[in-house]
């Protein structure tokens, strides 16, 4: 059972004072629609926990679970946002319907689940992590400006620096609440190394030097 109560407080505190990680480097992560798990083994790569995963067909939950110590939440979209503990960085793995509205339930005024791009909006809106990406392989010509296009406002306007790269077959925006310009992108741009540069970006800009 949801405690709603405790929700809007804690949405409201995390608005107000968004969390910043410990100096100590440590940092959790959220895995939306990760699928394979390809995601999850470069998060475990780059040192980052896994602190929840999401993704609706519940067939993969058990090996996720055997694989990285998290069962994905399969539920309602509005229930994921209060379903997930504190992290510090979003991943969303990007797919060509990753703009595209799952079919709806048949009873009216019932919404059960948002498009996977706007379910990381919700997370970011109302949860603020440190850092965000959003990645996929393979996509259609031009689809991650498409993607640009519908979160760069509201992604300004919450306070997140962001850049968009393309490469060797990936397409990744990455945003942090640390301005850092320009974002390190890796050479080339491979999976695990945009996992590895989103985390070291979510640092405290105390612990960033190694970066440039």
């Amino acid at each position: 059972m949801v405690n709603y109560e405790q929700f809007i407080e804690r949405t409201i505190e995390n608005l107000l004072h968004p969390r910043v990680p410990a100096t100590t480097g440590f940092l959790r992560c959220a895995d939306l629609y990760g699928g394979d798990g390809r995601m999850a083994d470069a998060a475990v790569k780059a040192d980052l926990e896994i602190a929840y995963a999401y993704d609706p067909d519940a067939s993969k939950a058990g090996p996720y679970l055997e694989r990285f110590g998290v069962e994905p939440f399969a539920g309602i979209t509005h229930d994921s946002i209060m379903q997930a503990p504190d992290f510090h960085v979003l991943l969303l793995n990007l797919h060509s319907d990753a703009l595209t509205v799952p079919e709806q339930p048949k009873r009216a005024r019932i919404r059960k689940f948002d498009e996977p791009v706007e379910h990381a909006m919700r997370f970011l809106s109302q949860r603020r992590p440190v850092g965000f990406l959003l990645i996929g392989e393979d996509l259609p010509e031009g689809f991650v400006w498409d993607v640009l296009n519908v979160i760069q406002a509201e992604v300004l306007r919450w306070g997140y620096a962001f850049e968009c790269r393309e490469e060797s077959g990936l397409a990744a925006i990455a945003g942090s609440l640390h301005a850092i310009e320009p974002f390190p992108w890796p050479k080339p741009l491979t999976l695990d190394e945009a996992v590895d540069a989103i985390r070291r970006a979510a640092l405290v800009p105390g612990l960033r030097a190694d970066m440039v």
